[in-house]
């Protein structure tokens, strides 16, 4: 696994994954909406001939909605949900850099309150007189109505009968 990690904002905080989950980062675009969905769940969008489900990081992580501007855009990442990988986009206020963090650097997560929660947070990286905190998706996307997000509930019909 590379040290290397997208540092991106959400609220003003920094946030990181690692590139190696990191498929594309697209230009906001227009959604589909999905009719019933949870309301993280943005819809979905036509990514490489597929359909890419497309949430809200914020909304998912009990933030704010996000104001999408003209720095948002949605990073498709690569997640193992259970014992299937999937790609999911995820809209974030904004993309800053990749950076190098050494596993020895990062420093545990301390209980914090309501702010975050503490068990999708894998640790946290001191840079610049601030900390980056590094997500768990795996731990972000296993519950429930993003399992179901993620299975195949897009793919086309076999068959379809209009009455």
């Amino acid at each position: 696994m590379s040290n290397s990690h997208l540092r991106f904002s959400l609220k003003n905080e920094s946030f990181a994954v690692p590139v190696d989950h990191v498929l594309k980062i697209l230009e906001f675009d227009s959604i589909t909406p999905v009719p019933k969905a949870p309301p993280f769940f943005k819809g979905v969008l036509n990514w490489q001939g597929s359909l890419l489900p497309v949430i809200d990081l914020n909304l998912k992580l009990d933030f704010k909605e996000t104001v999408i501007t003209k720095e948002s855009c949605i990073l498709v990442l690569e997640i193992k949900i259970g014992s299937e990988k999937t790609n999911i986009g995820c809209i974030v206020d904004e993309v800053r850099s990749v950076i190098p963090i050494e596993a020895d650097q990062i420093v545990s997560s301390p209980s914090i309150g309501e702010k975050y929660s503490s068990d999708l947070i894998l640790g946290m990286y001191p840079i610049d007189d601030q900390f980056i905190v590094l997500l768990d998706f795996t731990a972000i996307f296993e519950t429930d109505e993003s399992v179901l997000i993620s299975r195949s509930t897009f793919n086309e019909p076999d068959e379809l009968t209009i009455t």
